[in-house]
């Protein structure tokens, strides 16, 4: 707020002080550029300068270049003169937010100025646009819409698809529930851009839980909710017979136990025989390596045997606890 306040002063003053001095205001993009264009006519030389210090920027001849020297430093490489001397400064900022004087000397040594008010302002973007809803029927959708920018120096309209422009009170727009589906648009304004941003007004009713359900939308809801519930109690019974089809088809194995069949007396005998039955093991005995000595006594002996054989009698009983009996008889042994 001070700042304006002492512009508005300083230009003012300026104008007290010389009246032959004009004044306009000049916006200007922030990262973009604008032009001081001077509206004298005959003009040999001009000195812009820099209130309310009064630093010259420049020194300009129309129709004449100028050393980049000669410019004050803040302004190097972003200040021109244009073809009638007017100048150009581009790559704006917050800081080139001042008062420009242009002293003009005509051919004929009069002399003029013309002051510039430049202001540099924010470009607009689409997020910069706020759309506030307010519901307003207890029985339908009903509401209003605010359309808000929080910037400075921007004004707000709102319009309707090929309709055009809609008047509204102090910004606010009133939709009435035969108008919700229809698009709206909301264009926000500052001196350097303009942006919109589109609006149904029906999408703020079907998120607002608020919003109470018609009459006539009742029996559709009814009926998708008994549809929905058939569709479960069909899935659930789907479900149970599979499962029961399932288990028919799985494979059982059962076991059993077998006892011992009793035996007639004549296969009882049988059996007794085979029990009896001896059973013939042979053993083969390896012996030791013999020297050379031993070899030659053996050879005397032809009645020697190098390996013995000798017959045990088993029966089921012996077989089973792992013992043995030798059968009566003769054996041969080595005599060594």
């Amino acid at each position: 707020m001070l700042l304006p306040l002492l512009l508005m002063f300083l230009l003012n003053a300026c104008v007290v002080c010389d009246e032959s001095c004009t004044q306009e205001k000049e916006p200007g993009p922030e990262g973009g550029e604008v032009v001081l264009r001077v509206h004298q006519t005959g003009i040999r030389l001009i000195n812009w300068i820099l209130l309310p210090k009064g630093d010259v920027i420049v020194t300009v001849k129309p129709g004449q270049s100028y050393d980049d020297k000669d410019v004050l430093p803040q302004y190097r490489g972003r200040v021109s003169s244009l073809f009638n001397g007017s100048l150009q400064i581009s790559n704006l900022s917050p800081q080139d937010q001042r008062i420009y004087k242009a002293d003009l000397r005509t051919n004929d040594d009069k002399t003029f100025c013309e002051l510039f008010n430049l202001t540099v302002y924010e470009r607009l973007s689409e997020t910069d646009i706020k759309i506030n809803h307010s519901l307003i029927g207890n029985d339908s959708c009903s509401l209003s819409l605010l359309c808000t920018v929080d910037k400075r120096d921007v004004t707000v309209t709102w319009s309707q698809v090929h309709r055009g422009p809609i008047n509204v009170i102090q910004g606010v727009l009133y939709v009435l529930p035969s108008d919700v589906n229809v698009t709206y648009i909301c264009t926000a304004r500052n001196p350097v851009s303009n942006i919109s941003k589109t609006v149904i007004p029906g999408d703020y009713c079907k998120k607002d839980p608020k919003v109470p359900v018609k009459k006539s939308e009742l029996p559709w809801i009814l009926g998708s909710a008994f549809t929905a519930c058939v569709i479960i109690v069909l899935f659930v019974i789907y479900k149970k017979l599979a499962k029961g089809k399932s288990k028919k088809n799985e494979v059982s194995t059962t076991y059993g136990q077998v006892g011992e069949i009793p035996l007639h007396e004549e296969n009882l005998y049988h059996e007794r025989q085979k029990e009896q039955q001896s059973l013939t093991v042979y053993s083969e005995v390896q012996h030791a390596k013999k020297t050379n000595s031993q070899k030659k006594a053996a050879e005397n002996k032809p009645n020697s045997l190098e390996t013995v054989y000798s017959t045990v009698q088993l029966t089921k009983e012996n077989q089973q606890n792992g013992t043995c009996a030798q059968s009566a008889g003769p054996s041969n042994h080595s005599n060594r």
